[in-house]
């Protein structure tokens, strides 16, 4: 039997009160995806100067 695989990778956030989820299945990691992830969370959400989350 010849198995072939191919990973993913689940990013996500949890808002811990509502339990809001935002998530993204990408084919990698890497610092420049994961800052793009990044910024889109902070694009869905309305982060900025004057909003911003810990």
């Amino acid at each position: 039997m010849n198995w072939r695989f191919q990973w993913l990778w689940l990013y996500a956030f949890v808002h811990p009160k509502t339990g809001e989820t935002k998530a993204w299945i990408l084919p990698y990691v890497n610092t420049e995806l994961f800052n793009q992830v990044l910024a889109d969370f902070a694009q869905e959400f309305g982060l900025g100067t004057d909003k911003r989350i810990l």
